[in-house]
């Protein structure tokens, strides 16, 4: 920093006997300076510095300051040297609301916000917040990158709660291009590398799972897409790539496997449909012109 630098040439100045560091009125400073020349100014309270020979530049707290908070980010390190035997909370902010009804319209604990405008740069990554957790072998019961919560307690009535919320805004009227993906949700499943990893055993190895365990009531749907768009959209589930099975509810307890309302048209494009009940089999074979029925 400026300030670190100019003081570290104010003390070897002093010790050095040099005159690289100077004071008197702002009108009698060196018209010349010298690469590490400082220079106070007591009438005006001004303090100059020079890095390129016969410039002075004003030193400005302000200035300072906002360098300072934007190269040098907050860091809170802790090194654990002996085992704690509980909780370990790097940081913690709690906001108590227990005044009843009252203006208050949000009331966020935790705010993070990048702002990019102009030209921005080809190569940004944007991440208004990002949560990282490391284990190596053996050192965890469990791992959580991220781990909202939501809970309630008491009666009452309010208009919406989710354990995670996520929006993706789009400016009306304006259009834009990405050659990847634009989503609400993006969740990556790959190796650091790119090689194929080793072995993985788990009962439960997903891409996306949705876990509802305990005696819960009421629960209308596990996944539940809704579109209230007029313009509709182009299909509720859409797979690529290679499966074994395109879905697969075999492990479930089911009334009803299948429910569609009257009117729909059941497209399917395979080649072979077998239909199996106990030990009877109906296969559906389409080949050619026409299909048969066996």
């Amino acid at each position: 920093m400026i300030a670190t630098r100019i003081l570290k040439q104010m003390i070897i100045s002093s010790l050095s006997g040099g005159n690289d560091f100077a004071y008197g009125t702002d009108a009698l400073k060196d018209t010349s300076p010298g690469v590490t020349q400082t220079y106070y100014a007591f009438d005006t309270d001004k303090l100059y510095y020079c890095e390129v020979a016969g410039t002075w530049i004003e030193y400005d707290e302000q200035i300072e300051r906002k360098e300072m908070e934007f190269k040098e980010p907050i860091t809170l390190t802790k090194n654990l040297i002996v085992n704690p035997g509980s909780a370990v909370i790097g940081e913690k902010i709690t906001m108590n609301h227990s005044l009843g009804a009252g203006d208050c319209d949000d009331l966020i604990a935790s705010y993070s916000k990048v702002d990019i405008s102009g030209d921005g740069d080809s190569g940004l990554t944007a991440v208004g917040l990002a949560s990282r957790a490391y284990v190596s072998a053996g050192a965890a019961q469990e791992v959580y990158g991220s781990q909202p919560w939501a809970k309630h307690a008491g009666v009452g009535s309010m208009l919406a709660m989710s354990g995670l919320s996520a929006a993706l805004i789009l400016n009306d009227a304006e259009a834009f291009e990405s050659t990847n993906s634009i989503n609400a949700g993006h969740f990556h499943i790959k190796t650091y590398a790119g090689a194929a990893n080793g072995a993985v055993t788990s009962n439960n190895f997903d891409g996306v799972m949705i876990e509802i365990y305990g005696a819960v009531l009421g629960l209308r749907a596990g996944l539940n897409i809704a579109v209230s768009t007029a313009t509709g959209i182009e299909s509720f589930v859409r797979g690529t790539g290679i499966a074994t099975t395109g879905i697969d509810i075999s492990g479930a307890t089911l009334t009803n496997e299948l429910i569609l309302s009257n009117g729909t048209t059941i497209t399917l494009t395979a080649e072979n449909i077998v239909f199996t009940h106990g030990s009877n089999t109906a296969t559906i074979t389409m080949s050619g012109g026409g299909g048969s029925i066996s």
